[in-house]
């Protein structure tokens, strides 16, 4: 990490990474080479892969919540640069700080190593 860069407080990451929609976000762009588009995120929340995903969020307008919402919250904390003019989405200086985490907490999930009580 630079000096120009500012590590983000943990509790920030978590309630980021804490909306599945912020997730499906976050989980794309880290799979993609390049921006993603807005309509592109919104097809994937819809997907029944994201059963989890609140339904008012995959069926009822995702590209509304995001915008609005999730994508907005995202760049405030620098971890997406999102152009709303454009509706495209891009990684921005926090983003592997925060996709780490993602995947750190993905890698575990279900395999008995952490538990909550």
């Amino acid at each position: 990490m630079t000096d120009s860069t500012q590590s983000l407080a943990t509790e920030t990451v978590l309630e980021l990474l804490r909306k599945p929609s912020r997730r499906v976000v976050v989980d794309r762009l880290a799979d993609a080479s390049e921006r993603a588009t807005l309509d592109t995120l919104a097809e994937a929340l819809r997907k029944p892969a994201h059963a989890e995903t609140p339904s008012h969020e995959r069926t009822d307008a995702p590209s509304v919540h995001l915008h609005h919402v999730d994508l907005p919250m995202l760049a405030r904390a620098d971890v997406i640069e999102y152009d709303p003019d454009a509706g495209t989405v891009g990684r921005g200086t926090n983003f592997e700080e925060v996709a780490d985490l993602l995947e750190l907490i993905e890698n575990h999930r279900g395999d008995g190593s952490v538990a909550f009580s």
